[in-house]
């Protein structure tokens, strides 16, 4: 496990990979390539792992005599999934698409009433995940905005007016105290589109894949992704001696009942397939390939409140698809 120590290590790391792809990506015919020294863009192996830095981030409950009469949607070794129907044991909390707007809706199941619906408007480029939490009096609401791209080059051609691109991923925190009055507390986001999340006790842990590239004229190599809109800090990127990965997978902690509570974020130079999660640890897995044959390559991120820290990263023959 690597972890860049200089924004010239990125931008060094970067420009090898946009010159030997460049053909692939962008049908220019340049055949120099620049002098790669491996040395010289690992930076310091983490022996004791990469933490997640500080960025910086009300409880309730619903009424006792339904607290212990239902069953949680999608909770396995304490770690709680994403979905689209949720419960509290009284109120249902549902995702529905209505032509081109999504909602998020409240209803009351001791008479079956709608309290409220909170609106996303697909044609402003909001796309409801599909996953939403509750927990007490706190809703969050996954979604994902995409990029309004014009005139980029995707494989040679010319794209105008395109949404696209992997986006970014943004969660929103809601009081619902009153059921039928949320209230938008505070919104979190990160670049990429989602993979997965969990949440365990009151911390949500967002997972996304982000692939930045340097743009046609390859002028700019600083690619890195960004964290509650501010761009991630290069000591806290690590990769794995790879000298081709230019995806991103992005990991931040939240503590949903406090706006002003730290964050972890993380950013690995690996392109992620798939996560399982406990308790203490998250582990990503993606599949490769060598001259041995199939690969899949797992790396574990321990979890502690908002600190997560890159533990770990190994291989298995075979597939895990």
């Amino acid at each position: 496990i690597y972890s860049f120590e200089s924004r010239e290590q990125v931008e060094e790391y970067f420009r090898y990979v946009y010159e030997k792809n460049k053909n692939i990506y962008f049908y220019v015919t340049d055949d120099s390539a620049v002098d790669f020294e491996a040395g010289a863009i690992k930076g310091e192996i983490a022996t004791e792992g990469v933490t997640a830095p500080v960025i910086n981030s009300a409880t309730g409950s619903v009424e006792e005599s339904f607290a212990d009469s239902f069953t949680g949607t999608n909770t396995q070794n304490g770690a709680d999934e994403g979905d689209m129907i949720k419960t509290d044991g009284r109120y249902l909390y549902i995702v529905s698409y209505i032509n081109t707007v999504s909602y998020v809706k409240i209803v009351d199941t001791k008479d079956m009433k709608l309290l409220c619906e909170i609106p996303y408007d697909n044609a402003e480029g909001y796309n409801l995940s599909n996953e939403i939490y509750v927990k007490d009096d706190r809703l969050v609401v996954l979604y994902n905005k995409l990029d309004y791209l014009k005139n980029n080059v995707y494989g040679g051609f010319i794209c105008y007016d395109y949404y696209g691109g992997d986006g970014e991923t943004l969660a929103d925190i809601y009081d619902i105290s009153d059921r039928s009055k949320p209230e938008k507390l505070f919104t979190v986001s990160q670049s990429g589109s989602i993979v997965s999340t969990r949440m365990i006790g009151n911390v949500l842990y967002t997972v996304t894949r982000y692939t930045d590239f340097p743009d046609a004229e390859g002028d700019d190599f600083y690619c890195v992704p960004e964290v509650n809109g501010s761009t991630v800090d290069c000591k806290q990127i690590i990769h794995f001696d790879e000298e081709n990965a230019s995806t991103y997978t992005v990991i931040t902690a939240t503590d949903i009942t406090d706006e002003k509570a730290e964050r972890g974020n993380l950013s690995i130079l690996t392109n992620s397939t798939g996560m399982y999660c406990s308790e203490e640890n998250l582990y990503l897995a993606r599949n490769t390939y060598n001259n041995s044959g199939d690969k899949t390559v797992l790396t574990k991120i321990s979890l502690n409140g908002t600190e997560i820290k890159c533990e770990a990263s190994g291989e298995v023959s075979g597939d895990g698809s």
